[in-house]
């Protein structure tokens, strides 16, 4: 936030002078970032493109900067399609080791579709993670363009005793499998006695 000031007068020769002045303050406040690890255990970048029964692993991190700040509650809100099957990592950190909170592992489900951990109350510089891993369902929703976001928000109370809170979001690809199905047999000409060999082929 910046405060600007400006001063406007004339001289001894009736000469208008101006004199300009600003101060500045920054204001800090805890960082979440989200992001999509894995899809079935393979590195991806950007947006991701998933189809049903194919396996995506979150992180959710959470930061604090050089303040204190209580009652943390993260919630996660996965999009139409996906089931949350396990919690696979958890990682806390601050530099002072000093974390007075009761996060736990194993959220606390919100109906329909999202999570929820309490942290409690983080020192300065503390910094919290989850890492999580889910199934896409075979769901109307999850269809070819369809785009969903997977959302994550924070909310704190300040040490003035004040709530706020912050989101991320990120988005989700979703597509159809293509089957088709041919099948086929031989010999072309039998007769009683022969064996008849059938072959069916699958493509996606």
């Amino acid at each position: 936030l910046t405060n600007h000031v400006l001063i406007e007068g004339y001289d001894d020769e009736d000469i208008k002078r101006t004199d300009p002045s600003s101060a500045s303050i920054g204001i800090i406040e805890p960082i979440i970032a989200k992001r999509v690890m894995t899809v079935n255990d393979k590195p991806v970048s950007g947006t991701p493109t998933i189809t049903i029964g194919e396996r995506v692993k979150f992180k959710i991190s959470f930061t604090c900067p050089n303040i204190t700040v209580g009652n943390v509650r993260i919630r996660d809100f996965l999009p139409p399609g996906q089931i949350n099957t396990k919690c696979g990592t958890f990682t806390y950190y601050t530099p002072e080791n000093n974390y007075t909170g009761t996060a736990s592992l194993i959220p606390t489900m919100i109906e329909p579709n999202g999570m929820e951990w309490e942290l409690g109350n983080l020192p300065p510089y503390a910094t919290w993670s989850i890492t999580y891993e889910v199934v896409v369902d075979d769901v109307s929703e999850v269809k070819a363009q369809a785009v969903y976001h997977n959302l994550a928000k924070y909310s704190a109370v300040t040490t003035s005793g004040k709530w706020y809170s912050d989101r991320v979001q990120i988005p989700i690809n979703y597509i159809e499998p293509h089957l088709s199905i041919f099948k086929d047999r031989g010999p072309e000409d039998i007769s009683s006695g022969d064996t008849v060999t059938y072959q069916i082929t699958i493509t996606n």
